[in-house]
This record gives C-alpha cells, structure tokens and sequence, in this order.
C-alpha cells in the first residue's frame, strides 16, 4: 500500500483511474513551483519522495522538469499505475480463482487435525480423559 495521503492509501485492486484521483486529491501547496523541502514544503516533499521511490528519479530531476503540482501528481499517478500493474493482475488473478480458497481449506484441515491432537494431550495431562 502506498500513502499518497493520510486519507487516501493506493490499494493493490486499484485501477490505474483510482489511482489518479487519490493522487490529484493527494494534499498540495499554494506555491505551484516544485522544490523539494521536508520542513517548508511536507506534501510536495512527500509526492516528490513517493515518485522518487516508485521511478528511481532524483529530486534534481524532478525539480528541474519544469512540471507543476498538477503534472508531479498526473506522473506519480502513472509511475504507481505502472509498477503496480504486475502485482495488481496477480492480485485479481487470485481472488477470482479458487487456488487461495483451496489453499486455505486444505490448511485448515492440517490445522484442526493438529488441535485436536494437542486437545487431546491436554486432557490427558490435566486428566479429563
């Protein structure tokens, strides 16, 4: 999960479109220009750090790119719809299959198996058998 703001977590299931509306929702300033300063500037700091980390980008780079807040948050909502894409097909993938749902009644069996097992040494140690 990525934070784009306190309000608005990226959710692995998002589509590339909900993606851009937390991230053009996602908390700015009124200064249009991007510099990148954790103590004047927290949000844009926070939307360039999460480009940052999603691209590889250096805050030079993003500095100098001459984009808006507008533009920082249309390309952070592509960079995030790009590198989750993968994870986000595998994901869907999953849940409509019944591999999981296999997964999990076959483990639970094995799991009950085992409490009865130790159930049962508990009674016999304590003597309720």
């Amino acid at each position: 999960m990525v934070m784009v703001c306190n309000l608005l977590p990226v959710q692995i299931s998002d589509s590339a479109e909900e993606i851009e509306e937390k991230c053009r929702k996602a908390v700015s300033d009124t200064d249009s220009r991007l510099t990148y300063n954790p103590d004047t500037r927290p949000a844009i700091s926070n939307l360039i750090d999460l480009y940052r980390a999603v691209t590889g980008t250096s805050i030079a780079t993003v500095e100098e790119s001459g984009w808006d807040q507008f533009e920082l948050k249309k390309q952070l909502s592509r960079a995030v719809a790009e590198r989750f894409l993968p994870i986000r097909e595998k994901f869907l993938s999953l849940e409509k299959g019944q591999e999981v749902d296999e997964i999990l009644f076959e483990n639970g069996k094995r799991a009950r198996s085992i409490a009865e097992q130790n159930m049962d040494e508990i009674h016999r140690i304590v003597g309720f058998s």
